[in-house]
């Protein structure tokens, strides 16, 4: 196995729960039947927005499609676990309807639940009931709970894409490690929803549950990393030995879009694979304003796209490297450099 495979084997440590298997020990609702709602944080903060009746009609159509075209026409949230995409629903006729009602009607005729929340329905199977354990509200600081948006997403988005646009629309920093960038959504359709809600439906849909992940958030950036990894270590080596200049340059702030800026695009621009830090060393170089080196193999390290914008120097490089998830990995500043390197190199 080439040391690159090597690597992706030790990031991409499974934390998504499968389809097609047992996702807890714990009996979820029989299928066809509603679920309630899920217990979560601070549901009494977001007051419940009035969702719109549908109408749509279709003969035969795929599950996907079906939420992807009523989310398009409606405001009406929708959210379907990623794998359900491809599930046909046979013939449905809405005229009108309430949006729970259109729920319960393609839950049943896909064999799914769905669970009704103030903002969205989320269709899903029977086991996978732990997911409404997933919660980001009030988990964030105060300044993020004015922010809301409607978004949609198609199946299949990886989750860094899905933060690097709701980055561009609300201005702030969000950021995972590979394990959790990686995932993929299933089909989301949100209107008028906060941005802790947002962040619940993302993680449902692509079949994340909250004991998989944590959250460490400031004003400043947010960071969600697999659960068990000490995100809060000290990254920069010799922090207590830096020069003056050395430490002027690290707190300059500064936008980044890594692996490798998308020149001229005025809106987000999605990637759907990651590059090797070898390759991406340049760009961050350039909009760091410092050069930057990494020692063998840290070379072959997957950076996966994400987007920082407003951030110290020192803010951009931990957020890189906690993104690779392992202890081991530090970086050192020196004459106005920057080396990327384990811990027990010298």
């Amino acid at each position: 196995m080439s040391v690159r495979n090597r690597w992706l084997a030790f990031f991409l440590a499974v934390i998504v729960l499968p389809i097609g298997g047992c996702a807890t020990g714990t009996a979820g609702p029989k299928p066809g039947k509603r679920s309630g709602h899920p217990q979560s944080r601070g549901s009494s903060v977001y007051p419940a927005p009035v969702q719109a009746a549908i109408s749509y009609a279709a003969e035969g159509e795929l599950l996907g499609n079906a939420i992807r075209s009523i989310g398009a026409a409606h405001e009406a949230g929708f959210v379907l676990l990623a794998g359900l995409e491809s599930q046909p629903t046979g013939p449905v006729s809405f005229s009108g309807t309430a949006a729970e009602a259109v729920a319960a009607q393609l839950s049943q005729s896909t064999g799914n639940v769905f669970t009704s929340t103030p903002f969205y329905q989320f269709i899903y199977p029977s086991d996978y009931a732990v997911l409404l354990e997933s919660s980001f509200e009030g988990a964030l600081p105060a300044r993020y709970r004015a922010l809301e948006a409607s978004v949609d997403f198609g199946a299949g988005t990886e989750i860094y894409n899905v933060f690097a646009l709701l980055n561009k629309t609300f201005g702030i920093n969000l950021v995972a490690d590979n394990a959790i960038a990686d995932a993929v959504t299933g089909e989301i359709a949100l209107h008028h929803t906060p941005l802790e809600l947002i962040l619940d439906a993302v993680f449902r849909s692509a079949r994340i549950p909250g004991a998989s992940y944590t959250i460490d958030a400031n004003d400043t950036y947010i960071f969600i990393g697999k659960a068990g990894v000490d995100h809060s270590r000290e990254l920069l080596l010799n922090r207590g030995a830096l020069s003056g200049s050395d430490r002027a340059l690290l707190e300059r702030r500064v936008n980044v879009e890594m692996p490798e800026p998308a020149l001229g695009a005025e809106g987000v621009v999605f990637r759907h694979s990651a590059e090797p830090l070898r390759k991406a060393i340049p760009y961050l170089s350039e909009q760091i304003g410092m050069p930057v080196t990494a020692r063998r193999p840290l070379g072959e390290l997957p950076v996966n796209f994400f987007t920082l914008t407003d951030v110290p120097v020192s803010t951009a490089l931990d957020l890189l490297i906690r993104q690779w998830q392992v202890p081991r990995f530090h970086y050192r500043v020196s004459n106005g450099a920057v080396e990327l390197l384990l811990r027990d190199e010298r």
